[in-house]
């Protein structure tokens, strides 16, 4: 009541009602808890979870995601290696942070092929897509399962601008041999 945007005290309220068995107070809190959070927080899936693991309405906000075609440039078609890999990712434009925001990885099939990144895919749930402003995507053709470069691998790359809550198609062509 004294700071009614503590998000701690919602949090610590819903904690507390849902130990003591009164889902109606728990699921209250954490959706005002979920309310004062940025769009932007982690966080949210937690709530969510909460909220729904207590029999409650969860109202999801829209998640920052990128649908990714990825094609390859023709003349590096007959460099293409058996029994490939396709990784598609996003990283933090800026190079500040190299881990990825979001990863996918699949036996390479048939290009074009499309690709969708989003919190989902993050490697952690503290580092999401959503969290980035501007990402750089890269889709690389791997010759074994490990995300690192290697000799003779294929690669393309865009830098794109992203906005929290918007989905966006993008296009990226791997055009280049990584030596």
């Amino acid at each position: 009541e004294l700071n009614p945007e503590d998000i701690n005290a919602y949090g610590m309220l819903a904690v507390t009602a849902t130990t003591l068995g009164d889902n109606d107070v728990a699921i209250e809190n954490w959706q005002q808890l979920k309310e004062r959070l940025p769009n932007t927080d982690p966080m949210h899936t937690e709530v969510d979870k909460r909220i729904a693991a207590l029999g409650g309405k969860v109202e999801s906000i829209q998640q920052t995601a990128v649908t990714v075609t990825v094609d390859i440039d023709q003349q590096l078609i007959d460099k293409l290696p058996d029994n490939a890999y396709l990784f598609v990712f996003a990283q933090d434009a800026s190079g500040e942070v190299r881990m990825p925001a979001a990863v996918v990885k699949s036996r390479l099939g048939e290009l074009p092929i499309q690709i969708e990144l989003s919190d989902a895919n993050a490697m952690m749930p503290t580092y999401t897509l959503s969290q980035l402003s501007e990402a750089k995507l890269v889709a690389r053709i791997s010759i074994d399962e490990n995300v690192a470069p290697t000799q003779g691998e294929l690669q393309g790359e865009v830098v794109v601008q992203l906005q929290p809550g918007i989905k966006i198609a993008q296009q990226v062509l791997i055009n280049k041999e990584i030596l």
